[in-house]
């Protein structure tokens, strides 16, 4: 996304917010006429508009004193949250507004087709004062979750285990433990005690491989700064491998000159190696274990609508038609669009970048979030033609300080060899 659509973003951002306050309203002013207490109908107007008013312009204020820069911003970052919140609850009890809606505009129909008074009775009923609390319940509810997505959810990490099986992968590689984790956004982070904790939970995993999938920071390599030595300690026997995502290339704030930008990619990349991460751009590397090997790929970010400068082709160059390759790409859109239907066969494609949403619902019958409107297969395995992709939902956040429902991912994915059998 280009800076100056998220220049004008808050602002449309905001006119929608006001459409759902004017809504929200009618079911609020339900619950006070009903009550008949000119009190109570007063405290509820005066909370529920000067939220109205306060959401938007504590947005509007962050915005503008954070000024586009990548310093950590109190203001901006407390709105954000509170927007969120406010946002999702007023569309929970727009659920129940709108269906009582729907029978109204039904009832008041069937009264204009058949009764003889013509466009006179075409009149819309009083609301339901049950709907309507049924609904003021479900605006707190919301709020509650949100309350809980930020200050317990958002560093409740989860661990996802994964076996693929691959006729094609050698016999001495049986077993072989990638651990993934990606998206870590280091500068939306405030809470460094609970991350050096997630940190220190993919230490303990036992990996083989350590591999990391993009947006290492928000915008500025500074960001990374004071946690290369927190990585330094994690050593897996074959190596820490990590790519490049969109965020990591600073696109998303206003720089002095070009020269300023690539130098912030420059030095990212040097903080990422002094951590003990090899960082592949455009290119790959060999892992050899007894007599076999398997190529590890990684390309710079790749994504429709996002930036593209991953380079396929070069990133396989050297490798053998018959290796097993295992490819680090960002964006989950790279491989439906260019990897899949590739000539050189990838076997495994690592992803993140969707983060799931940070909102939405995950069981073993259900999984829905709002990302799969852009995103088809947002999270977890796919598979075509005996080649797959793996999609982490993402290690860290950004904007919303929390996670709705889809917890930051730690992925364990072990390669099992059929070709021992």
């Amino acid at each position: 996304m280009n800076l100056k659509y998220m220049i004008f973003l808050p602002f449309i951002v905001i006119a929608l917010s006001f459409i759902t306050d004017f809504y929200t309203w009618q079911g609020i002013k339900t619950i006070g006429n009903y009550f008949a207490n000119e009190s109570l109908a007063y405290y509820l107007r005066f909370i529920f508009w000067s939220l109205a008013i306060l959401v938007p312009t504590g947005l509007i204020v962050g915005f503008a004193s954070a000024k586009f820069s990548t310093e950590q911003n109190l203001i901006l970052r407390i709105f954000v949250n509170v927007f969120f919140a406010y946002t999702a609850a007023k569309l929970s009890f727009g659920v129940f507004l709108l269906a009582e809606d729907l029978f109204r505009l039904l009832f008041a129909s069937f009264k204009f087709l058949f009764a003889e008074s013509g466009l006179r009775s075409f009149t819309f009923i009083s609301r339901n004062i049950i709907l309507s609390s049924l609904g003021f319940l479900s605006f707190l509810l919301m709020i509650g979750v949100f309350v809980h997505a930020v200050f317990v959810n958002s560093y409740n990490f989860k661990i996802h285990n994964i076996k693929i099986e691959f006729e094609h992968l050698p016999a001495s590689f049986d077993g072989f433990k990638i651990v993934q984790f990606s998206d870590f956004h280091a500068g939306s982070h405030s809470n460094i005690k609970k991350l050096t904790k997630g940190i220190e939970l993919l230490n303990s995993l036992d990996a083989d491989v350590l591999v990391f999938t993009g947006d290492m920071v928000n915008h500025k390599a500074d960001e990374f700064e004071e946690f290369s030595d927190v990585f330094n300690e994690i050593n897996p026997e074959f190596g820490k491998f990590s790519i490049l995502g969109n965020h990591d290339y600073g696109d998303y704030v206003r720089w002095e000159n070009e020269s300023d930008k690539e130098e912030n990619v420059q030095k990212l990349i040097e903080l990422q190696t002094k951590a003990g991460f090899k960082v592949l751009l455009n290119e790959n590397t060999i892992i050899t274990k007894g007599n076999d090997s398997i190529f590890i790929a990684g390309v710079e970010n790749w994504g429709h609508k996002f930036v593209k400068k991953g380079d396929l082709p070069k990133a396989l160059v050297g490798i053998p038609d018959e290796a097993f390759v295992v490819l680090l790409s960002h964006d989950p859109s790279h491989w439906d669009l260019e990897v899949k239907n590739n000539l050189k066969r990838i076997d495994l494609t690592l992803s993140g970048h969707t983060h799931g949403f940070q909102f939405g619902i995950e069981t073993k019958w259900f999984k829905w979030s709002p990302v799969q409107y852009v995103y088809k297969e947002w999270s977890g395995l796919s598979e075509h033609n005996g080649i797959y992709r793996y999609i982490n939902r993402g290690f860290g956040f950004i904007g919303l300080e929390g996670r709705v429902g889809i917890r930051p991912e730690i992925s364990v994915i072990e390669l099992v060899s059929l070709s021992k059998l």
